[in-house]
């Protein structure tokens, strides 16, 4: 078992949770969770966010052991960025064949009027979103925010990516998740293709 893995065993055992009950929050199964305790599987963005959103605790303190239901992360402002966001697809690894674990946080800022434990930032890579976000931009988003008709997101929509869009509810179930240049397509998909939807609660511009 990993130190990862021991974290999060110790956590959900401290908060009297099973590893089925967890598992069901995640949408995975109870085998896959005890892997991931185990450290026989790598955690992802989404998962690790998930695991520590269930368990009331910050993805760091997962991570390292420290900032403990996220007061210390709170309080030292510091947020992860996790990748960056390219022309529309999410970076997990250079190849886009692995998910990046957060173990691998590039980078943190500090940034003290946040007081969501879980937030995580990325950065812009590309045009599909200008003019209003451009190259170089952190965007910083909340696992814990409501996501409403027209916000600016970063979903989940395959094992392997996510997409920075903005996200529009239309009839029949059906989601679009559009970009702002119109050089680009949007991206149709529905409600169980969509595995994760995190909101934007801010853009730090680049030379800002």
């Amino acid at each position: 078992m990993d130190a990862i893995g021991q974290r999060i065993t110790a956590t959900r055992r401290s908060k009297g949770l099973t590893q089925k009950a967890v598992a069901r929050k995640l949408g995975i199964t109870q085998s896959y969770m005890s892997y991931l305790e185990k450290g026989t599987r790598r955690l992802d963005v989404d998962l690790l966010q998930g695991i520590a959103k269930s368990l009331k605790v910050a993805p760091e303190f997962l991570l390292t052991g420290r900032a403990r239901s996220g007061k210390s992360l709170r309080a030292a402002g510091r947020i992860p960025v996790l990748g960056c966001v390219p022309a529309g697809l999410f970076r997990f690894l250079e190849d886009g064949q692995e998910p990046l674990g957060l173990s691998q946080v590039e980078e943190y800022f500090a940034d003290d009027s946040i007081d969501d434990p879980s937030a995580f930032a990325a950065i812009v890579s590309g045009d599909s979103m200008t003019p209003r976000f451009n190259d170089g931009d952190r965007v910083i988003f909340s696992p814990e925010a409501d996501v409403l008709d027209g916000d600016f997101v970063l979903a989940k929509i395959d094992t392997n990516h996510g997409t920075f869009k903005q996200i529009f509810f239309e009839p029949g179930r059906t989601i679009r998740l559009a970009p702002i240049n119109l050089e680009y397509e949007p991206i149709l998909t529905d409600s169980h293709s969509l595995r994760a939807c995190y909101k934007l609660i801010r853009r730090i511009e680049r030379f800002s």
